[in-house]
Parts: structure tokens; sequence; C-alpha cells
């Protein structure tokens, strides 16, 4: 009879499940051995793979660098050629300057002896001008003498453009009655000497029939249309030297023809009726008047 034989038939099957869990061990353990070497494996792999994208990165960085310092070298000799040509180009502009300074001090130099001379030539021109202006100061109050003389001579014209203001006031006067009056209160003259006596000075008498020189007409006469005709009576003109007068009005106001003396006649019911502007005409009257200063218009 065998020894196994013998033990009981619990300890046989304790002993067959120790050998069990043993042999379930050993292939738990081979199966994880098997995965540690695939997971060993795969990262092996990876790190291979890792590795060799690292290298080509920096076979690319190597590259980079390479090309940034041929750049950079390339930039140096640039630089220094450069510089090489600044220096020759500076010795140039010195050189340049120099020769403008000296050309510049030469022509301020020509500059300033032309102005020396250009002064000398002014101050004898000056002596003459000194001399000329004594000559024309000379003549100057000879001429403010024969002024003074001509002031007195216009002193005396004045007086007389005076007088001749207060007539034209007074035919002004005459003038807007006879407007204001109807064609039956006027007695107009045979003859019109406004018309028959073109480019002739006016007449100028006072309302009692007097002349400019106070002399009382040949024919007195109350009607303002016969004071305004002078009819009858002595021609009394004032004379004037003229020149001085007439300078002082020129142009289009001496060449105008005026109207009547801002006379507007009155409405009347009546047919005939008394019309200045077509039944007289005061030319003669208004070139006298222009020919007057401004002053006394």
């Amino acid at each position: 009879m065998s020894k196994d034989s013998k033990r009981p038939a619990s300890s046989i099957d304790s002993e067959d499940e120790s050998v069990e869990r043993k042999v379930r061990r050993k292939v738990e353990i081979k199966n994880e051995k098997a995965a540690a070497e695939t997971s060993v494996s795969l990262v092996s792999n990876d790190m291979g793979r890792d590795l060799q994208a690292l290298q080509i990165q920096n076979n690319q960085i190597q590259e980079l660098i390479n090309k940034q310092l041929k750049a950079f070298a390339d930039t140096q000799k640039k630089l220094a050629q450069e510089r090489e040509e600044s220096v020759l180009e500076n010795a140039a502009l010195k050189s340049e300057n120099e020769r403008m300074k000296n050309m510049v001090e030469k022509e301020w130099m020509d500059k300033l002896q032309a102005a020396k001379n250009e002064a000398k030539g002014m101050r004898q021109e000056n002596e003459t001008l000194k001399q000329e202006l004594k000559d024309k100061l000379r003549a100057a109050e000879n001429k403010a003498k024969g002024m003074k003389q001509e002031n007195e001579t216009l002193k005396q014209e004045l007086e007389l453009l005076k007088n001749w203001k207060s007539k034209m006031n007074q035919l002004k006067g005459d003038l807007d009655t006879l407007f204001n009056m109807d064609s039956a209160q006027i007695q107009a003259p045979s003859v019109d000497p406004v018309r028959t006596q073109k480019n002739a000075p006016p007449v100028l008498r006072g309302v009692n029939g007097t002349s400019s020189q106070g002399t009382p007409s040949e024919q007195p006469t109350s009607s303002p249309l016969s004071r305004l005709t002078n009819s009858g009576g002595r021609d009394a003109r004032v004379k004037f030297t003229g020149k001085p007068l007439r300078r002082q009005l020129s142009g289009p106001a001496r060449r105008c023809k005026a109207g009547p003396l801002n006379a507007t006649p009155t409405a009347s019911p009546r047919t005939n009726v008394y019309q200045p502007a077509s039944d007289y005409d005061y030319d003669d009257m208004w070139a006298a008047l222009l020919d007057l200063p401004t002053p006394f218009r």
C-alpha cells in the first residue's frame, strides 16, 4: 500500500489547493511579466519616437542658429564696409566744408569791402542831398511867401463866395415860391435869358432887385420869376481867379446835368399848371453852382 493511500482525503485536497494556487500565481506572475515587458516595449517605442522628434527639432534649431550666425557675420561685414565708407565720406565732407568755409569767408570779405565802398559813396550822396535839401527848403520858403499872398487873394474870393452863397439861398427861396405857384400867377417874360445866354455866368440879385455888389437894378420887380430872369436889369457878375477853387471839384460832378433845386411842384386841379422841368432850363445856373467849392454848395 502506497504512502499517499494512507493519508486522509482532507489532507490531499489541501495539498491540491496549494498546488493550484501556486500554479495560478505563477501564471499571474508570467502574465504580469509579459504585460510589463509589453509596457516597457511600448514606452521604449514612445521614447524612441520622442527622441527622434527631438533630434529632428534639434537639427532644425541648429540649422536656424547656423543661419542666424551667417546673417550676423554678413551684417558685421556690411557694417564694417559701411563704417569704412562713412570714414571716407566724412573725410570728403570735411574737405568740402573747408573749401566752402574758405569760399564763404572770401565772399563775405568781398561783400564787406563793397559795403564799405558803398557807405563811402552814400556819405558823399548824403552831402549832395543835404545841399539839395537846403536849396529845396529855400525854394519852399519862397513858395510859402507866394502862397501867403495867394491865400490873401483866396480870402478875398472867399468873401465874394459867401456873398454869392447868400444870393443862392435867396435864389432857392424864389425858386421854391415859383414852383408852388399856378400858371395864372406866373407872368413869364417874352425872351428867356437862361435859354438865350448859354455859357453865361449866373446873374445874382437880391429880393429888392439889387445886384451882388449892392447896386439897384434899373427895373426892380417883386415877382420871383422876374428876379430869376433879371428882365430889364443890369448884369452883376461875380468874378473869380478860378483855378485854385475849380480844382476842388472835378470828375462827373462837374459834368452832371441837374434838374430843379429839389423842388416838387404841388398838384393842382387846373389843367394849365406850371411845369418847371419842361418849361424852364437851369443848365447854366447849375453849371455855375457846380463850379463852387464843396463847402459852398
